[in-house]
């Protein structure tokens, strides 16, 4: 799926609760809000008036920024948007890519209200800001000043700049420790990542980590850092702990990353070579490579539903469906609710007796005794019948299933699973759906292997669907899904034929 109409993202990144932003910079002057279904909701001009927002020095009536990263407050309530450069009355000395020192123009950060769409603050920060990141208990804000080389810290409860920090030439990336209390930022004119202490402000710098770092993400523990390597072509795993390093070779021009919610892989967009790379980050190896439009330059996901979204230079933003992502998602959530209905069923009330001798005051009374009657069920007695698919998950699709980490060929005589399809084929349970051929064919074998009676289904979009069963009836159709979910670990969906 592609979203386009008049947009050239710099970058895109969603709010974990359904919304998506798109910064348009400076060749369309815009931030572009989508819903998690890539629809848009609004399109937002960065033309403000500075004077209306407290700066009493710009005296002219209409200013354009130049809309670059953005950060999401953790409830999805606002935006906080960088603008590279303001032209209008006032700014004479833009700073640019090249610029370095503290002669240029001041930047400006926008607060976004998501709900009317309207920016409601804005903040002077240093030249030519870049990333920004808000701290987790959301007290502050750091942004990355490129052509300054420093670094603001904003205070969100006053929503001003409150300490500017030197770190040297050109500062990009920024990632925050969970306890708010440490900033790392790369120093993309170097082989250094800056650390702040957010309480003192004081730095130290993580030296020799390669050429040229532009992002950083931090791993959940707070003991990794993963740092893309701009002009290196490659990605560093960083320990914080013991200072050792990992390096993984990608395609030219690596830029932006995520991170997964599980920290099992990296994602990151090889901004000349126009592809992005699927990387374990246990062992620092590419499992994947994608084509994607034009300079790659932004990435995020929608991770509930297993989907990578891709900024590309060149105008539109592409969303692409990782199958082995939900694959193993859905097997989790299968394993984690086969435990909790075991869990319940193990403290499920027993019947008293209703006799005078037995009969407590009260039949809802528990006794330590009684709780321990409770359990009276096993692990290995216990029946399980796996969840009922919710929805088709297979839409969207640009990265297929096949070509990431696919299983190993069966070799011995395969189990016949129980769903057989019917003769009369009117209702197909899809399990895949694939842009490249010859991926379909492939995980139609690996299915048939599995015993069942795998069948291609082309669509009118180009996409090729895998059935891994056919039925005359929708019922029986859906009723399957569940069996075949318990083989495949996929929560397949009907299609009418």
């Amino acid at each position: 799926m592609e979203l386009g109409d008049g947009i050239s993202p710099k970058s895109v990144v969603a709010s974990g609760t359904g919304l998506f932003a798109a910064q348009n910079m400076m060749y369309r002057h815009t931030v572009t809000l989508y819903n998690k279904n890539g629809e848009l909701i609004a399109k937002i001009s960065d033309e403000i008036d500075l004077k209306a927002h407290g700066f009493s020095d710009y005296k002219g009536d209409s200013y354009l920024g130049g809309p670059v990263e953005a950060s999401f407050s953790h409830n999805g309530n606002y935006l906080w948007v960088s603008n590279y450069t303001m032209s209008g009355d006032g700014f004479n000395n833009p700073g640019c890519d090249a610029c370095n020192g503290k002669g240029y123009d001041p930047g400006f950060i926008y607060k976004i209200n998501t709900q009317t769409f309207q920016i409601e603050k804005v903040i002077k920060v240093g030249a030519v800001p870049k990333y920004l990141a808000i701290t987790p208990d959301e007290k502050k804000m750091v942004v990355s000043n490129w052509s300054s080389g420093d670094v603001s810290i904003v205070d969100l409860a006053t929503e001003k700049e409150i300490k500017k920090v030197d770190v040297g030439a050109h500062p990009r990336g920024v990632a925050i420790s969970s306890d708010s209390k440490w900033a790392y930022i790369t120093v993309m004119g170097s082989t250094k990542i800056a650390r702040i202490n957010l309480a003192s402000y004081e730095k130290t710098y993580i030296s020799n980590v390669g050429k040229s770092p532009r992002h950083v993400v931090l791993s959940s523990n707070d003991s990794l850092l993963y740092i893309s390597l701009n002009s290196g072509n490659s990605l560093l795993k960083y320990c914080i702990a013991d200072s050792t390093h990992q390096y993984c070779s990608t395609n030219a021009g690596p830029r932006s990353m995520i991170l997964s919610p599980d920290q099992k892989y990296l994602y990151v967009v090889n901004y000349f070579a126009n592809t992005f790379s699927k990387i374990r980050t246990d062992s620092m190896q590419v499992v994947e490579v994608v084509n994607t439009g034009h300079h790659p330059i932004g990435i995020t996901a929608n991770w509930e539903d297993s989907e990578i979204w891709v900024a590309c230079y060149e105008g539109k933003i592409e969303i692409f469906k990782d199958f082995k992502l939900a694959q193993e998602n859905a097997h989790e959530d299968f394993i984690f609710e086969q435990e909790l209905d075991l869990f319940l069923s193990l403290f499920q009330p027993v019947s008293l007796p209703k006799n005078s001798s037995d009969q407590k005051a009260n039949d809802n009374d528990i006794t330590l005794d009684d709780e321990a009657d409770m359990v009276t069920k096993t692990l290995e007695d216990e029946p399980v019948s796996a969840p009922v698919a919710k929805g088709n998950i297979n839409s969207l699709s640009k990265l297929d299933v096949s070509k990431i980490e696919k299983k190993k060929t069966v070799t011995s005589t395969p189990s016949s699973p129980s769903v057989k399809s019917d003769v009369n084929c009117n209702y197909h349970v899809i399990v895949g759906s694939f842009s490249i051929y010859e991926n379909a064919v492939n995980y139609q074998a690996e299915i048939t292997g599995k015993g069942y009676q795998a069948k291609l289904i082309p669509n009118s979009k180009g996409m090729t669907y895998v059935s891994a069963a056919c039925f005359e009836n929708r019922t029986d159709a859906e009723n399957a899904i569940s069996s075949i979910y318990h083989d495949l670990a996929i929560k397949g969906w009907v299609l009418q034929q």
